[in-house]
């Protein structure tokens, strides 16, 4: 189970040991994610629904400061 978690946090195979992997094919829905781990976690759906608007926050906060990122 803790694999499982782990893909679904990262968006790739933990065990994978070169970054083929990393081109978005294992990107998962936030819905499915709602409807999945709060029970594989035995947690309430408002707590993910609450990390999964933390996260896309972080993520938004890092395209922001991103040397990379400025168009």
């Amino acid at each position: 189970m803790q694999f499982a978690i782990q893909w679904m946090v990262s968006g790739r195979n933990p065990e994978a040991r070169r970054g083929a992997d990393r081109t978005g094919t294992y990107t998962l829905d936030p819905k499915l994610i709602e409807a999945v781990v709060p029970k594989l976690l035995g947690i309430t759906k408002s707590s993910v629904q609450t990390y999964l608007e933390r996260a896309e926050r972080k993520i938004e906060n890092q395209k922001r400061r991103s040397l990379f990122l400025v168009s």
